[in-house]
């Protein structure tokens, strides 16, 4: 991250009892933290580089809760969506997620202030399918996933509807999402298959963007979860094709 123009920003910015907890926990911000909370209070998109130990995930993280318990993301629907490796889930979460919200949530009583309900659940492959159903029926304010599992969520249309709500994506751990490969990331998400009323397919919205990159390749994979999306969208993409385009596999 270029920091020669951040606009740093102090801890005073922060709701009063964050702020404090803060304080008592770490003293002060590091470098790192104070420069990038500038930028996403800005409305910025950041890629955060530095060391082990800089605060990177509490940083991203923090910002987050403030937001919720100040009630400037709306609760009741998935505000925070965090994804991350599945090895690195359970220490990250529960040193810079559960633990702060537990601490908070006491900082809050001793103030005699009655702190915003934030709940946080996982996704990921091993999730039972009957906390999926209650997930989807009360949506979590923070969503945590791996990005295997955030790969299966727009192919669901109960599901759309809560990647439709969220204002802060965390990456986090990117280098091991991407291995040591070296890759052009780009997240697309078409705003128009947005405004399609629930339960409606997505995929006629994105049949022309598939041909564009059939036709720029010589040979083109897309991978989908299951048999009859393959052949879903195979019919989709030789639809009025005089040879076809594609094949299901």
């Amino acid at each position: 991250m270029n920091t020669d123009k951040a606009a740093t920003i102090p801890l005073s910015q922060f709701h009063p009892i964050i702020t404090h907890w803060f304080r008592d926990r770490y003293q002060c911000p590091t470098d790192i933290q104070s420069e990038a909370w500038g930028y996403i209070q800005e409305g910025h998109h950041i890629l955060v580089i530095a060391p082990t130990g800089s605060g990177k995930t509490l940083m991203a993280i923090l910002w987050a809760l403030n937001e919720l318990v100040t009630a400037k993301l709306p609760p009741g629907q998935t505000r925070v969506l965090y994804v991350s490796p599945l090895k690195a889930l359970n220490y990250d979460i529960q040193r810079n997620l559960l633990q702060p919200l537990e601490e908070l949530k006491i900082g809050y009583n001793q103030a005699n202030q009655e702190m915003p309900e934030i709940r946080v659940l996982t996704r990921t492959g091993d999730t039972p399918f009957t906390e999926r159903r209650q997930m989807l029926r009360r949506p979590p304010e923070i969503l945590i996933t791996t990005a295997e599992s955030l790969n299966l969520l727009p192919a669901s249309p109960q599901a759309r509807t809560i990647l439709s709500t969220i204002r802060t994506l965390i990456l986090d751990e990117i280098h091991s999402v991407f291995d040591t490969k070296q890759y052009d990331v780009k997240v697309r998400y078409p705003l128009k298959t947005t405004s399609h009323p629930r339960g409606e397919s997505i995929w006629d919205a994105l049949v022309g963007t598939f041909k564009a990159k059939i036709e720029q390749n010589p040979s083109t994979l897309l991978f989908v979860n299951n048999r009859r999306l393959c052949e879903k969208i195979v019919l989709k993409l030789n639809l009025n094709e005089s040879d076809p385009l594609a094949y299901a596999h």
